[in-house]
């Protein structure tokens, strides 16, 4: 804002000063960060992180500005394949370029889909070791399996007969299932 001043003196002679105020707005904006939460992969391994599905800031508020838009950035952290972080960190900024304070939203992927776990029978020998991979006939979980695990992998020469096996099929987010196989031991 200039403002000019003019000054007479007696014999009625001018004097023109001007003076200048410089406005300027140094409040930031402020607004809340969507609460952090849990999403969860789908059938094919996916995930859809969108704001839509995760929430976008509500109560965005600047002294001088109105329609402000909150943008964010994200950082994802997927060293466990079974859980993914999403560190989601909120900026906004206002039309004079004051920033407000980052805010941020933490995102936990999981997986909560069993595997499916499928068994056929085998015929052992006495005293043989057997394994999973013998008994699994194509067990499946949509993000991958992380371990397969029997309730028993080997037989004595009085064990002789039909017996019934557990495999317990563990995925990377430590869902589990089981199936029963018939182990037939063979007395040769």
């Amino acid at each position: 804002i200039t403002r000019t001043y003019t000054i007479k003196d007696a014999c009625n002679n001018p004097k023109i000063v001007t003076q200048i105020f410089t406005v300027t707005d140094n409040t930031k904006p402020t607004f809340t960060r969507p609460a952090d939460l849990t999403i969860y992969k789908t059938s094919t391994c996916t995930y859809d992180a969108t704001v839509a599905i995760t929430g976008d800031v509500t109560n965005e508020y600047d002294n001088c500005a109105t329609g402000l838009q909150a943008t964010f950035s994200d950082v994802l952290n997927n060293s466990n394949i079974g859980k993914y972080i999403i560190t989601r960190t909120w900026h906004l900024v206002d039309n004079c370029g004051n920033p407000a304070d980052d805010q941020v939203q933490t995102i936990t992927i999981e997986d909560k889909t069993l595997p499916i776990a499928i068994c056929k029978p085998i015929t052992v020998n006495v005293d043989q070791v057997f394994t999973a991979a013998q008994i699994n006939n194509g067990s499946t979980d949509n993000c991958g399996i992380a371990s397969y695990q029997l309730s028993k992998t080997s037989f004595n020469c009085s064990e002789v007969g039909n017996h019934n096996v557990i495999l317990t099929v563990t995925d990377y987010n430590g869902n589990t299932a089981n199936c029963t196989a018939v182990v037939t031991v063979s007395p040769t």
